[in-house]
């Protein structure tokens, strides 16, 4: 199997997607505790996974509602990448 460079562009934008998520989730945690700013960005990852899931009439566990949202922020990493890959050879 050869690894295309469409490939590679999905991969790594995959990977900053996984990335992002992981900032996102504990950052928050190490810079600001009593800050009530800082509560949005613990929030906003969970509201727009918990969204999301509620489209679809899905009411998840706190648990799977984490890997929703890793897998959601992986899949928007893939799109970037796909989009960066296009608009780099598009001709």
């Amino acid at each position: 199997m050869k690894i295309t460079n469409k490939d590679k562009h999905l991969f790594f934008g995959s990977l900053v997607g996984v990335i992002l998520y992981v900032i996102f989730q504990l950052v928050p945690f190490f810079i600001c505790k009593d800050d009530f700013g800082c509560l949005f960005f613990i929030i906003l990852p969970q509201l727009l996974g918990f969204f999301l899931t509620n489209l679809v009439g899905i009411v998840l566990s706190p648990t799977i509602l984490l890997i929703f949202n890793g897998i959601l922020f992986a899949g928007l990493g893939a799109l970037i990448g796909w989009l960066v890959y296009y608009f780099k050879n598009k001709k």
